[in-house]
């Protein structure tokens, strides 16, 4: 339920200039919550596929949760509007515009 009433926050704060909260911090785990966040969208979408290869090697400086959002935002209009035969494809490898630390 927070996600959600942070993502109504955010689109407002977008939409009256204020622009969006960014906590950059260095993690080794992206993998790992991108992973997560693919795996939910499975779940809640079991008659599509999804194939992901997800290759971040070492530490990087980012927001975690923005990076999730992008992906799941993009990997969700991939299933509302792709072809219901054929699968989604997500490759995240780093350099993704991310500086390794």
């Amino acid at each position: 339920m927070s996600g959600l009433i942070d993502d109504v926050l955010d689109f407002a704060r977008g939409r009256l200039g204020g622009g969006l909260a960014v906590e950059s911090k260095v993690t080794g785990d992206l993998h790992v919550i991108l992973e997560a966040m693919l795996d939910e969208l499975c779940t809640s979408h079991p008659d599509r596929v999804i194939l992901s290869k997800i290759a971040i090697d070492g530490n990087v400086r980012c927001d975690n949760a923005r990076i999730a959002q992008l992906l799941s935002n993009l990997v969700a209009n991939t299933l509302t509007h792709w072809s219901d035969d054929k699968p989604g494809v997500v490759q995240v490898t780093l350099p993704l515009g991310l500086d390794p630390i």
